[in-house]
């Protein structure tokens, strides 16, 4: 909520007319609530019965992010809502945004540190643990806001709940 009510809202201005892709927006895409319209959206979910319910969506593909069925240097940004940790393989499936980004292109993205569950398949033990991620596997991150879960947590500290979200670029 936080993260796509204060920075995801901004970082969709200008992509209106532009081809975004939503990973993982299952059964409710967050990029169509918003209130300019994002005429060329695309969302991609494995899950058939959940994408096949998101009523926002006019674009949907049922699908993996381990290999998006889309040409290479198509959209102009792509928006994941806590998808990361969810997956087997993150390093994998930044490498192939990056393929399907045109130049110039962006990732809005959120997810969490230390932050366990029956549906998380892989954990950041820290924030650094994503930055790291994000640099290896070729992003430059411009703005990143780590969200302590508990209250006089700090973003540095190890094995604490963090949200987390970032707005990062292609290192070209």
């Amino acid at each position: 909520g936080y993260f796509n009510h204060t920075f995801m809202q901004a970082w969709a201005d200008g992509l209106e007319n532009e081809p975004v892709l939503e990973a993982g927006c299952g059964e409710s895409s967050d990029l169509t609530k918003r209130e300019k319209k994002m005429h060329h959206l695309v969302g991609i979910d494995p899950l058939p019965d959940d994408i096949l319910k998101n009523q926002g969506l006019k674009f949907k593909t049922i699908g993996v992010l381990e290999d998006l069925p889309f040409r290479d240097q198509y959209f102009a940004g792509y928006y994941s809502d806590s998808v990361y940790e969810h997956i087997d393989d993150p390093a994998a499936v930044l490498r192939d945004v990056k393929k399907v980004l045109r130049p110039g292109g962006s990732m809005f993205l959120t997810t969490v540190a230390f932050a366990a569950n029956i549906d998380h398949i892989f954990m950041f033990e820290k924030v650094d643990d994503i930055r790291r991620l994000l640099a290896d596997n070729g992003w430059r991150i411009v703005s990143d806001w780590p969200l302590p879960v508990y209250p006089g947590d700090a973003p540095d500290m190890v094995r604490r709940p963090m949200n987390y979200g970032a707005l990062v670029v292609p290192v070209t």
